[in-house]
């Protein structure tokens, strides 16, 4: 009996589990299973819409989650999302749905078990491969080294080969596949490890041979080239010196090299190039005017090397054009002397006509439009050479051992000193001068130089940043000699004194303040000794007049 009530009180008991089972399974109906937790997040009980509502919040989270690429190397940061994990809402819900109504013994053993512990759903993620490729295209330092293709050149004539090399990058392709098997688990790791790539160079061996071959067929013959009506002949020499290679064409093939061209063309083809002129500067009514005459042609016209290598390729004779080298004309060049300005001027008179006269202004003839570069000598007796009467100078009187005389080229120490004095005001310095030995009142008392061949001379530097125009004009009775550049120096004469020199000659010093525009001033003299009257040194001695 005991057995039997047993039975019979088991049996009940199952009956009212199975019912309950049946009860709770029907009541749960459309929701997912009781105690049902994914990833930490209780889901149990939740209908197909709300749990469709935490999947979604679940899968925006899952993408911010940080996610390393690592690579042998380096590594990459990044989070899920920007790897291509993304969360399978559908396939997840799907398999939260589906835990306890499986076959019904399985069903019954969740449900049972559901009632003491929670029941895991596994996430499933995929990864979007457009998003990898976009992350490693997203990160240059994805190339350890990129692929070297083939490559030639000339060097000394000779053709230097270097059969590339491969690259190393990180593969979109290999990253896709190493994420997604770290994630087939439903886990998100910290990290992924992948290997590089090896990226081959482009082309291969036998691309590097024809392009080597096409090389040789590219030089095989001399190429005739023509310019301003004149042919000149390339040897074959000279042509394999400017091989290269190039992927221009999509492909490797052999070019020129457009410097090589350019360079040995500019020098074999010279001769056809124009005389260079440079700026010519004047002054016209009180007003600077600058002549930059015709633009200088040289050779030539770019792109050189593909008319060349067509030429070569096709036996035909390459047309050049000759180009201008200074496309502005050449007013860069003449804005870079900085003559724009009258700096200074000094003029002295002089009685009219005669052969003296005709000196002074033949001297200003041959001087005007004179140019002293910045840190360059103008020396009037370099410049000028000695006076003769084949370069249009007269007999006048001179100063000659502290007498007067007759000389071919007399009176041109009157320009001389018109000249120095508009220097002394310019700020210019002296590298070489000399007084005359007797005083002439025409001139001012201590500042004033002589000429004579090879010595006395008159040289002067040009100590400021700018180029310096000497421009004489006359008249009958006058001098003056205007020097330009661009203003430099304020000066001033600050003083003068008096000395005896020996026991009959009067030295003068006379002092100049020349301020720059940094705020320097630079102090300097000249001098001048005079003698008491023609034919007297310093010490009172008559002295006797020069022979002839």
């Amino acid at each position: 009996m005991s057995l039997r009530r047993s039975l019979f009180a088991v049996g009940g008991a199952l009956i009212v589990v199975a019912l309950a089972w049946i009860t709770d399974t029907a009541i749960q109906s459309g929701e997912v299973a009781r105690n049902t937790e994914i990833e930490g997040l209780a889901i149990g009980g939740l209908g197909d819409e709300e749990l469709r509502r935490s999947l979604e919040a679940m899968a925006e989270s899952t993408e911010a989650r940080p996610l390393h690429v690592i690579a042998p190397t380096r590594s990459f940061e990044g989070t899920a999302g920007e790897w291509g994990v993304r969360l399978d809402v559908d396939s997840t819900l799907d398999k939260a749905m589906a835990i306890g109504r499986d076959d019904p013994l399985t069903s019954f053993t969740s449900w049972v078990t559901s009632w003491f512990s929670a029941t895991q759903v596994t996430a499933v993620y995929t990864v979007d491969e457009e998003a990898v490729v976009a992350a490693v295209a997203g990160r240059p330092e994805s190339v350890e080294h990129r692929p070297v293709d083939p490559s030639f050149q000339a060097v000394d004539g000779k053709l230097e080969v270097s059969n590339g090399t491969a690259g190393t990058e990180l593969d979109p392709a290999t990253v896709a596949v190493a994420v997604a098997a770290a994630v087939a688990d439903g886990v998100i790791p910290d990290s992924v490890a992948v290997e590089w790539m090896a990226t081959p160079p482009r082309f291969d061996a036998a691309v590097l041979e024809n392009a080597l071959l096409d090389a040789v067929d590219l030089t095989d013959k001399p190429i005739s080239v023509r310019l301003n009506e004149r042919t000149t002949v390339i040897p074959t020499e000279t042509a394999r010196r400017w091989i290269r290679s190039t992927t221009e064409t999509g492909t490797l093939t052999a070019t020129f090299d457009e410097a090589m061209v350019r360079d040995d063309l500019a020098i074999r083809l010279s001769t056809l190039a124009s005389t260079e002129n440079p700026p010519a500067f004047s002054v016209v009514d009180g007003e600077l005017e600058v002549e930059l005459g015709p633009p200088v042609l040289v050779c030539c016209e770019a792109p050189l090397a593909s008319l060349v290598e067509a030429a070569a390729r096709s036996g035909e004779i390459a047309e050049l054009t000759a180009r201008q080298r200074d496309v502005d004309g050449g007013q860069a060049i003449a804005d870079a002397y900085g003559i724009g300005a009258l700096v200074a001027e000094f003029t002295t008179n002089h009685a009219c006509c005669g052969s003296r006269v005709s000196n002074i202004h033949r001297m200003a003839d041959i001087v005007r439009g004179a140019i002293i570069e910045p840190g360059a000598t103008f020396s009037i007796n370099e410049f000028v050479g000695e006076r003769t009467v084949e370069k249009g100078f007269l007999s006048a009187g001179a100063i000659e051992a502290g007498h007067l005389v007759q000389d071919v080229g007399g009176g041109v120490s009157q320009f001389a000193t018109t000249l120095f004095n508009a220097a002394f005001f310019a700020g210019l310095d002296f590298a070489d001068y000399q007084s005359h030995t007797i005083y002439f009142s025409r001139y001012p008392r201590g500042r004033e130089a002589t000429l004579g061949h090879p010595a006395p001379d008159l040289a002067l530097t040009n100590n400021t940043p700018y180029s310096v125009l000497i421009w004489p004009e006359y008249t009958e009775t006058s001098i003056t000699v205007q020097l330009w550049s661009t203003p430099y120096f304020t000066v001033e004469q600050t003083g003068q004194s008096s000395s005896r020199w020996g026991t009959a000659c009067t030295r003068y010093d006379t002092f100049r303040e020349r301020t720059a525009p940094d705020g320097r001033v630079l102090e300097d003299s000249v001098f001048a000794t005079y003698r008491p009257r023609e034919g007297v040194d310093c010490l009172g001695n008559r002295i006797p007049p020069p022979r002839g």
